[in-house]
């Protein structure tokens, strides 16, 4: 994208993010907001849908693998580990496509 096109913002409707200074702010920096329907950010938001929630699948996997007690030590590097595996450009893609966003699927 080049400087100065129009983006979109796609967020719940937490207070913070409606207050008259942010809004002022997205529109003087071409932002364009799209508040989403209370109670559907678990359905529509595409990070939820496609990054979030395979983390806890691919930490059970780890732990598996792991065979030993986990502790204080242990569970960082298996949480980075499982967090690697979700947070890929294929799993956000896919969490944008099946929240129906893009490509735009109402």
């Amino acid at each position: 994208r080049s400087y100065g096109e129009w983006r979109l913002l796609i967020f719940d409707g937490f207070e913070s993010h409606l207050l008259p200074e942010t809004i002022e702010y997205c529109l003087d920096t071409k932002i364009i907001t799209l508040c989403l329907p209370a109670h559907t950010s678990h359905v529509l938001q595409p990070l939820d849908v496609g990054v979030f929630s395979p983390p806890q699948k691919y930490y059970k996997q780890e732990v598996n693998l792991h065979r030993h007690s986990i502790d204080k030590a242990t569970f960082p590097d298996l949480l980075a580990r499982a967090r690697s595996k979700a947070f890929t450009s294929s799993n956000i893609a896919a969490g944008f496509s099946a929240s129906g966003i893009w490509p735009y699927n109402p």
